[in-house]
């Protein structure tokens, strides 16, 4: 599984998805470069959120849309 992207913006961590790079959620970290111990204070989107993960806990690697292309659709079907 792929680690959760975190990066800086306008000096406030987020959580980038690993496919599309679409910004899913603030986060709050005390080691931004290892990401493991991130939880989500603020979740992200436009018409909706991009993830579902409930606040206080850790952000996924993939935004929702991206996780259901990757792990749910396939072509030998």
């Amino acid at each position: 599984m792929a680690k959760v992207l975190i990066k800086y913006n306008n000096g406030n961590p987020i959580a980038l998805c690993n496919r599309c790079f679409c910004i899913m959620c603030y986060v709050s970290c005390s080691d931004i470069e290892g990401g493991k111990d991130c939880v989500v204070i603020e979740r992200n989107g436009l018409d909706k959120d991009y993830i579902t993960t409930p606040i206080g806990k850790t952000p996924p690697p993939y935004c929702d849309e991206c996780n259901y292309v990757l792990f749910n659709i396939s072509l030998n079907e």
